[in-house]
């Protein structure tokens, strides 16, 4: 088990050779991030979720390339979510396969969550940041939704394709990257990342799967689970995190998808020394510096999507966490963000 705010590195295990590939060595990197240098020796190491973005982030710098974390993604699979892709591999069906993912997504990532829903006809899977980190968190995304368009390839055959895809960024200057790599209709400025695909796919047996390994992967990891729960809080502010954008974030809906009554939920977090307002307000606005910071979304969608029926509230909240309105609060990153960029003489 790994802890809150961190992230397997096996999924960026491809970070090394991508670098590689502009002539860009290593070592001074991970260096000057204060990374240790073994860091990509074993996909099991982990790092944090934070420094993993700003890796990212340099990387996309020194490259000039915004679409840095969509080239590492697209080296990915099953191996990049290590025994959590491996149990997905060998699952029955598709729709057991992402939902294993998503159950057992926090044995390799702290910093975000990974879910399927169903929508009438279609199935979306949606990679969804929580982790309050700005810089960097598009290049990882990216990379995220790679992977699981890849997976979802190698899981459904070669007649599956997406009907959509989708990105929690601004659209970038080329597109002609992501339109090559994933051939499919692309959305940015959205809450999340994903992909779409007829729902239909999901009753889909896969090929070659082993049920054997399967039951003790599943095993493994619900061992791991076991050892080292996560506190109660941390299970709330996930659950929370996920459903802003649905409306389904009030305690009663967060107290019934964990089975337990309201009371009890209160209860439990206050043994914590935790509360559901404080918790409901941290991932409220986590997720608007997100979506201020790496998206083009006017503040009036900004605040529907952290569960704001009126964008007054939302503006007076916001000002409230931050001492500043949203619009200065943005302005003021993208005078930072463009900053960086000018070292390093990228175009954002």
């Amino acid at each position: 088990m790994i802890g809150p705010g961190m992230i397997r590195v096996s999924a960026a295990m491809p970070i090394p050779s991508v670098l590689g590939h502009f002539g860009i060595p290593l070592e001074p990197v991970l260096s000057d991030l204060g990374i240790r240098s073994d860091i990509f020796n074993d996909f099991e190491n982990v790092i944090p979720y934070a420094t993993l973005c700003r890796l990212a982030s340099r990387c996309a710098a020194l490259t000039k390339r915004d679409d840095f974390g969509l080239l590492v993604g697209q080296k990915g699979g099953f191996s990049s979510l290590g025994r959590v892709g491996f149990a997905a591999q060998h699952a029955p069906t598709v729709g057991a396969a992402v939902d294993s993912v998503g159950e057992y997504f926090q044995l390799h990532d702290r910093g975000a969550t990974s879910a399927l829903r169903v929508n009438g006809p279609l199935a979306v899977v949606n990679y969804r940041v929580y982790h309050p980190e700005i810089e960097g968190a598009d290049q990882v995304g990216d990379g995220a939704v790679a992977i699981s368009f890849l997976i979802l390839q190698a899981l459904c055959g070669p007649r599956w394709s997406a009907t959509e895809v989708f990105f929690s960024r601004r659209k970038p200057a080329n597109l002609k990257p992501y339109k090559e790599f994933f051939k499919s209709p692309l959305r940015f400025d959205c809450d999340s990342w994903g992909v779409s695909f007829p729902a239909a796919w999901l009753d889909h047996p896969v090929r070659q799967a082993e049920p054997v390994l399967r039951k003790l992967l599943v095993k493994d990891m619900q061992q791991l689970l076991a050892e080292a729960p996560d506190e109660f809080r941390d299970i709330v502010h996930r659950r929370v995190s996920e459903t802003l954008s649905s409306g389904e974030f009030e305690t009663e809906a967060i107290a019934e998808f964990l089975g337990i009554s309201q009371r009890k939920l209160h209860r439990r977090l206050e043994a914590e020394g935790a509360s559901f307002r404080a918790i409901l307000r941290d991932a409220r606005y986590g997720a608007a510096r997100q979506l201020m910071g790496r998206t083009d979304l006017p503040v009036s969608e900004i605040a529907v999507m952290v569960g704001y029926s009126e964008t007054s509230a939302f503006v007076r909240a916001f000002k409230r966490w931050s001492g500043v309105t949203p619009g200065s609060w943005r302005h003021r990153t993208s005078s930072d963000r463009d900053s960086r960029a000018a070292e390093v003489g990228m175009t954002v």
